[in-house]
């Protein structure tokens, strides 16, 4: 997803616990577990509504490089299945952002396969949905003025 503003911009939108409301379709709630500042090794826990169903999960910050990288891990609340994500938001020479994202659901269990795909198709869907509501949110906000061409 390509936004109009700089990654620095884009990484304290998406970043920003107490606004993920505003653009995560998937997400119910989000808390900070740890005080902040957030960084690596902040734990948070995020409630997604998957179907009309809370599905709760922990998660601690393993990768924090701001404004360029991000990552996560945690495992979901009453369950052996784990959940990881990252993001990477790269500066483009026009003075925009990409910012790409990569989900990863692991299911235990006998139909542990079958509960990936079905996760892993939603999430990739709802997650491309969310992108676009930051980018227009941040569009929205932030006035964009490209770099002049050299």
């Amino acid at each position: 997803m390509t936004i109009q503003a700089p990654p620095e911009v884009v990484w304290n939108m998406v970043q920003d616990v107490a606004r993920r409301l505003e653009w995560d379709v998937r997400t119910a709630s989000a808390e900070l577990l740890t005080p902040s500042p957030i960084g690596k090794g902040t734990r948070m826990r995020v409630t997604y509504n998957m179907w009309g169903f809370p599905l709760e999960v922990e998660m601690e910050l393993v990768a924090w490089s701001p404004p360029l990288r991000s990552g996560v891990k945690g495992k979901v609340r009453n369950s052996a299945d784990t959940v990881g994500a990252s993001w990477n938001f790269i500066q483009n020479s026009d003075g925009s952002t990409t910012w790409t994202t990569r989900p990863v659901f692991t299911a235990r269990g006998p139909l542990g396969w079958f509960r990936e795909q079905l996760f892993g198709r939603t999430t990739a869907y709802l997650t491309a949905v969310s992108q676009r509501k930051v980018k227009r949110l941040i569009e929205a906000e932030y006035r964009y003025q490209p770099e002049p061409l050299v």
